[in-house]
């Protein structure tokens, strides 16, 4: 290989790996706003202490910049809900069961919510 054919594979490879950085950073900040629209309300434990506040896609204050690895979908799913605090960034794993005909519910640290 001459040293220009070497060159322009160095550019190539170096362009590469930015177009994957910049793709992969551009997707992972993402939210599902259906999922999180569907969670709107306040949410209480079995001591009717109110847990979650879920309005505005904000959780307790805090903005869902976020969301990532789900897992399941629709009615009933799992995932993880990135938002900013003011110390930094956190992540909440939330479980979530709507029901049509009944009380919809969360999980959240081990702990059953209900509207």
């Amino acid at each position: 290989m001459s040293i220009g054919r070497i060159r322009k594979f160095k550019v190539i490879v170096v362009l590469m790996a930015l177009l994957m950085f910049t793709v992969g950073t551009a997707y992972a900040m993402q939210v599902d706003y259906r999922t999180l629209n569907k969670m709107q309300g306040d949410w209480y434990n079995n001591n009717n202490n109110l847990v979650l506040a879920i309005h505005d896609n904000y959780i307790n204050d805090c903005e869902v910049v976020e969301t990532h690895d789900f897992a399941g979908g629709g009615s009933n799913g799992v995932g993880y809900f990135r938002i900013k605090e003011d110390t930094g960034y956190r992540d909440l794993k939330i479980e979530w069961r709507f029901n049509t005909y009944g009380p919809s519910k969360l999980i959240f640290n081990g702990q059953t919510l209900q509207r």
